[in-house]
């Protein structure tokens, strides 16, 4: 078999070769080239390599419509309240246009990672607002910085700094 891949977002109505002439069942499809939305395949599969041409046949498929998500989650909203011997209170809001939220970690002057929950205590969709307390921390200036990840794997980040006295 010898197939064809089309692509067209669901508020097009022509397809776009993609690839003809492909002889494997496969195709990776870079979909950083895609504004996000939701797309579907057609993919065409004719037999004329292996028989002639006026008894060929072809059989076409479409897929269920799949989303494609390049944009980075945003965090907003990101503030720091002092909360007294050293401590502090680190809230904010993330947000994402196309998936829901899937994880939000912090560190704090480039130390490792720490995992926050959602203040509803479960990432389920496009917006989560979130709030976690700092260890002490020593007087000086300190980076803090949020990293969300959103459930197509993108990644966004903020940072807040702290003078502590």
């Amino acid at each position: 078999l010898e197939y064809s891949v089309y692509f067209r977002g669901a508020e097009e109505k022509s397809w776009k070769l993609l690839k003809d002439e492909l002889k494997g069942t496969s195709l990776p499809i870079n979909t950083e080239s895609l504004p996000d939305g939701k797309y579907f395949i057609r993919v065409v599969a004719i037999d004329s390599p292996a028989n002639p041409t006026d008894v060929a046949l072809s059989h076409e498929k479409v897929s269920d419509p799949f989303h494609v998500d390049n944009t980075s989650p945003i965090v907003t909203e990101l503030k720091t309240t002092d909360a007294g011997s050293g401590r502090y209170v680190v809230t904010g809001e993330v947000t994402d246009a196309a998936s829901y939220i899937k994880g939000v970690v912090y560190s704090i002057d480039a130390d490792k990672w720490k995992i926050i929950f959602s203040s509803d205590e479960i990432f389920d969709s496009k917006t989560e607002s979130f709030s976690f307390p700092t260890d002490a921390l020593e007087p000086g200036e300190h980076t803090v910085v949020v990293k969300v990840t959103d459930a197509a794997g993108n990644i966004g980040t903020a940072k807040t700094i702290i003078s502590a006295e």
